[in-house]
């Protein structure tokens, strides 16, 4: 079965728990003159930050892990900032009630599959202002996160169609709890049951793995997609890669 390359680009939200309160004085010229001058320094000062980090130094890039893996898909830049697609936290957008504004930068590392298809991984990067990267930190945290993301991606798949002519997806049960991997912030993992049409007997299944990771300015999402069982050694593989890349900031 061909698993087609699930973009990590994914899903969530920003919550609105998490609010930014601005105080200034409102007595005298001075005062006010003050206080709204240092919000435009800082703004200023993020602005040229951003400028200089390129989304895809911090994409997963094929390694000792990967050595045997196909090569499906170059890394490449996102052009357009308002592509709804372009993160999981706007994907997630209508499932959390929550408004998310568009990265500053964004990209898709490259995407690796062995075996056509039967292992995947790919990641996905968005440079983000402090505010937002505060909101989604938040949105990780949603105790309706996980289903919201495992529904979304859930919904993807189906929507591609039936494996083939002879299997059906089956229905996902509740997404369990899972080890986070050193270096990351979050995780879902999940299966989507493959079924026999003729006895509705489940065969193999789709499993979806993504791991979330952050720091400063920067957030990626990674994510291995497998046939029946998870390819944890491959995702702590690449967990590692990633965080070690966000640590070079």
């Amino acid at each position: 079965m061909m698993l087609t390359r699930i973009r990590a680009g994914w899903a969530g939200a920003a919550v609105a728990v998490f609010t930014l309160c601005s105080c200034g004085s409102t007595v005298g010229a001075n005062s006010a003159a003050s206080t709204s001058t240092a919000p435009r320094t800082a703004e200023a000062s993020v602005a040229a930050l951003s400028e200089k980090l390129d989304p895809l130094a911090f994409v997963y890039a094929q390694a000792t892990e990967t050595k045997s893996f196909t090569v499906t898909s170059a890394a490449s830049a996102y052009s357009d900032m308002t592509d709804p697609v372009i993160s999981p936290f706007r994907l997630l957008a209508t499932c959390l009630d929550t408004t998310v504004e568009p990265p500053i930068a964004a990209g898709d590392g490259v995407a690796l599959s062995l075996n056509d298809g039967e292992i995947a991984v790919n990641s996905s990067t968005q440079i983000v202002s402090p505010a937002q990267r505060a909101r989604d930190d938040e949105t990780l945290r949603d105790p309706r996160f996980a289903s919201c993301l495992q529904q979304t991606l859930v919904d993807e798949v189906k929507s591609a169609g039936e494996p083939n002519e002879t299997v059906h997806w089956g229905e996902v049960g509740p997404n369990t709890n899972v080890r986070i991997p050193p270096g990351a912030s979050a995780r879902v993992l999940f299966a989507v049951p493959i079924l026999d049409n003729a006895t509705n007997q489940q065969l193999a299944a789709a499993v979806i793995d993504v791991v979330f990771l952050s720091s400063g300015q920067v957030e990626d999402q990674l994510t291995v997609t497998s046939l029946s069982n998870p390819a944890n050694d491959l995702m702590l593989a690449a967990t590692a890669q990633v965080a070690g890349k966000l640590k070079q900031q």
